[in-house]
């Protein structure tokens, strides 16, 4: 839900960067965690697009752990 900043207020200022900050840094994070990413099984060695998480590699069946470390 949107909320309503004094423009004038330093400490509303404050708030509304932060809480600029936390949407943009959650909107990049869901849109990373959306995508397929190009990896190299561990297994067979084979190039596959796998999304963030665990899933099987198409070609050996092995599976394939992809964890994404979000630093901001």
């Amino acid at each position: 839900m949107a909320k309503n900043f004094k423009i004038s207020s330093k400490s509303d200022m404050r708030k509304f960067g932060k809480q600029l900050e936390s949407d943009v840094k959650k909107l990049a994070k869901d849109s990373l965690s959306s995508q397929l990413f190009d990896v190299t099984c561990p297994h067979c060695e084979a190039s596959v697009s796998v999304p963030e998480g665990r899933s099987n590699c198409p070609q050996c069946g092995e599976p394939i752990k992809l964890n994404l470390d979000f630093q901001f």
